[in-house]
């Protein structure tokens, strides 16, 4: 501090505004404190404290005050960031959301839970076991979790059980199927189509890359005899790639359906059973 001169104590003030997609922008206002000068004794210093309670109560007749005031701007990105949790299912189906609904209208649904399988916790998509034929649930269940893709892969493990068929005679019946941003009851046979799931396609392994929204892949039993019971051999193991997601919020789907066509086959009267177990689902840095 120079002879004659108070010292400049800069302020820094801070306020929040909501800049052009949903960005909050930090503005930062550098305010001078007062300088002033006594014209009448330049040899003089004055003390900073002086100085700054001259500038809150006001000034002498013979001080100057000048006021300098900048301002910068500081990007602070808004979002919605949120962890995939619970991918093992040790706490049950903590952090899924789970929903069943009907097939053309007719049927509960079908239920979800978290169980011990091979002495492990997995989930578990309809109820396990040869159940009585005319007696089963129809429509849909499923878990969903919406989570922020901060690794590209996502990987996950299934093992589908079923007394039926993936689909026969023109119709699908009873499917295991894994969706992104789309809901099991928004998509459409023509995807199931595009995907294979008649085909070669059913039950995947390997990493799969999804682009776009909708239907990821089906699981189920290949062709056209029901009754005996038939699964996918063991664990199957899948990874999506999810790069062109990067950044962005996504819901996984995981959904079984159990599909009846005609009465009296309507409302929880289904023939065939099918049941899906679902284990380590969980993002990857890097794919296997």
């Amino acid at each position: 501090m120079g002879k004659g001169d108070c010292a400049r104590v800069p302020r820094l003030v801070f306020s929040v505004l909501l800049g052009s997609f949903g960005t909050l922008v930090l503005l930062a206002t550098l305010r001078g404190a007062t300088w002033a000068t006594r014209l009448d004794s330049p040899d003089t210093v004055l003390d900073p404290q002086i100085c700054i309670a001259r500038s809150a109560g006001g000034l002498a007749s013979d001080e100057v005050t000048v006021t300098a005031e900048y301002t910068a701007y500081l990007p602070i990105l808004a979002r919605n960031y949120r962890n995939f949790v619970n991918g093992s299912f040790e706490e049950g189906l903590t952090g899924w959301d789970a929903e069943r609904g009907p097939f053309s209208g007719h049927g509960s649904g079908l239920p979800q839970s978290a169980v011990v399988f091979g002495e492990d916790d997995r989930a578990l998509l309809a109820e396990e076991g040869d159940l009585a034929p005319g007696s089963i649930p129809i429509g849909y269940g499923y878990i969903a979790q919406t989570f922020t893709v901060d690794k590209p892969y996502v990987q996950l493990q299934y093992w589908v059980f079923s007394y039926d068929i993936a689909k026969g005679d023109g119709y699908y019946y009873d499917t295991f199927e894994v969706s992104l941003n789309r809901a099991p009851s928004q998509i459409l046979d023509s995807e199931r189509e595009t995907q294979g799931c008649a085909s070669t396609a059913l039950n995947p392994e390997g990493t799969l890359i999804v682009s776009e929204d909708g239907l990821v892949f089906c699981g189920g039993r290949p062709g056209t005899s029901a009754g005996l019971l038939w699964d996918t051999g063991g664990w199957k193991t899948v990874t999506l790639d999810l790069s062109a997601f990067q950044g962005t919020s996504v819901t996984l789907y995981l959904a079984i359906w159990s599909r009846e066509y005609g009465p009296p086959d309507w409302d929880d009267h289904g023939w065939f059973n099918t049941w899906t177990y679902v284990d380590n689902v969980q993002p990857q840095s890097s794919s296997p």
